[in-house]
């Protein structure tokens, strides 16, 4: 519970054993950096991989973060970064038609499903378990 002078908020999503919303931005802001940086090693002419690399860093970043706020801001991130510094070059942003917008939608689906697996992960203890018939 998060108080404020005159108000209350409780957080729905606070658990004790992970670190705050704002904080798992940063680490998926860093991981959807990084994984830019290895996916700029990479030659240009090969920009499905390149995307690829950096969706597939959201998906990991998603399930662990276990919470669609910082999932869906770290898909931002990282469809930024692709557009920007790996289709484009110098970090200037251009729409390119349908290109952008299946590269959009592969970080949104790789965000909500990154979610989704992670929160139905054992180690979350979602999923429901099962009793043995008698």
């Amino acid at each position: 519970m998060t108080t404020l002078p005159g108000y209350r908020i409780k957080d729905r999503h606070a658990r004790p054993d992970r670190p705050p919303p704002g904080v798992r931005l940063a680490v998926g802001a860093t991981a959807a950096v990084l994984a830019a940086l290895a996916a700029s090693m990479l030659p240009g002419s090969d920009s499905v991989l390149r995307t690829l690399i950096v969706v597939v860093a959201v998906a990991a970043f998603a399930g662990w973060a276990d919470d669609w706020r910082p999932a869906l801001a770290t898909a931002a991130v990282g469809f930024l970064l692709v557009d920007g510094f790996l289709v484009d070059r110098y970090g200037q942003l251009a729409w390119h038609g349908g290109a952008d917008g299946l590269r959009l939608a592969a970080f949104v689906g790789a965000a909500v499903v990154g979610t989704w697996l992670g929160r139905m992960s054992p180690a979350t203890g979602a999923v429901p378990r099962t009793r043995p018939r008698s």
